[in-house]
């Protein structure tokens, strides 16, 4: 069940195709999907350019800071 529900959310985000050319609407959801934040801070911390550095969003602005608020249990 897990699977199924995680596995829209990994094809919605930026861990398979670059976010700058989605249609506006689509680009904002993938900007502050929590895989994406996952992504673009594993990008970050190993050293490999992050595509989405260039997007003015916090979490693709800060990803590393945004991935453990994302994944908080509040």
């Amino acid at each position: 069940m897990g699977l199924l529900l995680l596995l829209p959310i990994v094809f919605v985000s930026n861990a398979l195709v670059p976010t700058q050319r989605m249609t506006p609407w689509l680009r904002d959801l993938t900007t502050w999907n929590p895989i994406s934040a996952v992504t673009a801070a594993a990008r970050e911390l190993l050293g490999n350019p992050n595509p989405a550095a260039s997007i003015d969003a916090w979490p693709m602005q800060h990803p590393v800071h945004a991935t453990p608020i994302w994944s908080s249990d509040y």
